[in-house]
């Protein structure tokens, strides 16, 4: 068994001191139980960055999606006024066809003798 006084020192250490003294092996200051501890505690260590760095990978992932739909949203909005615009220009274009027959033919009443 461990004394929370060996656990506490080998929490103390870095991650690199962790790695230094696993290297170390046999020669290691720690041997036994607390050589395993200090595997265990590098080992937890690794596993919480990788859990961090996953849990950042989500959240930029969460994010980009968030940002595609807004770009979706928009693009339909865009579509859709674009739908708009033709038919107004279309009505426009019949409104001055319209006119310019209108102008012509009352151009040819006032020149008829």
């Amino acid at each position: 068994m461990l004394s929370e006084e060996a656990k506490k020192t080998i929490d103390a250490l870095s991650k690199e001191e962790l790695r230094r003294e696993i290297d170390k092996k046999n020669r290691s200051s720690f041997q036994g139980d607390k050589y395993a501890y200090l595997q265990t505690r590098l080992t937890t260590i690794d596993q919480q960055e990788q859990n961090k760095q996953r849990q950042e990978d989500v959240a930029h992932r969460e994010e980009e999606l968030s940002l595609v739909w807004e770009a979706n949203q928009i693009s339909q909005k865009t579509n859709k006024l674009s739908k708009i615009a033709i038919a107004v220009s279309i009505i426009a274009a019949l409104i001055a066809l319209g006119a310019l027959i209108i102008n012509v033919w009352s151009s040819g009443k006032s020149n008829a003798p």
